[in-house]
């Protein structure tokens, strides 16, 4: 860089103080949607990898409960198997990438941003359509969700005109 260009931030680091209160206010909204992907990101991780832990056991209980005969058991544990890495796995890599998508969010923010919030939407909406009962648990939460990142979008397209940054979302939204 030369000695005239600003530095831009690491992925990990918030940005240099800003100078106007707004541009303040859209870092900051950034930093609470930074916050929410990482802990949902944990979350998921964290609960999809205790269900993909316990896989076995579940697998051992159905069949147990639904009395497999024994010529059948093997084709059943490998299909039962691979839907429970998909069932589990799926959401547990999502996680990875909330977290990664929080730590880095300051170099694409409304990449990130709108990336998010579809792939939240999308993933609950999976999980309705397999369970429907998952859409009711934590609804509330949901829904404090969906509209923290909505709002993060915004803030996140203020912010990135703003600070004039190259963004993989250029032109997408505009």
């Amino acid at each position: 860089m030369g000695a005239n260009e600003p530095e831009a931030p690491s992925a990990v680091e918030s940005p240099k103080p800003l100078g106007s209160l707004a541009q303040a206010a859209r870092g900051n909204e950034l930093k609470q949607a930074r916050w929410i992907l990482i802990v949902i990101g944990l979350l998921t991780l964290a609960v999809n990898g205790a269900f993909l832990y316990n896989l076995p056991n579940e697998i051992q209980q159905a069949i147990q409960q639904n009395q497999i005969p024994p010529a059948d058991v093997e084709e059943f544990r490998q299909a039962v198997t691979i839907s429970g890495y998909l069932v589990y796995g799926l959401p547990a890599l999502m996680g990875v990438l909330f977290v990664i998508f929080g730590v880095i969010i300051y170099r694409f923010p409304v990449f990130i941003t709108v990336t998010s919030l579809v792939l939240y939407i999308l993933a609950t909406a999976a999980f309705a359509y397999l369970a429907p009962e998952t859409l009711a648990r934590g609804l509330i939460i949901k829904v404090f969700i969906v509209f923290g990142l909505f709002r993060a979008v915004g803030a996140a397209r203020a912010y990135q005109s703003h600070t004039a940054k190259p963004s993989l979302a250029e032109g997408m939204l505009e």
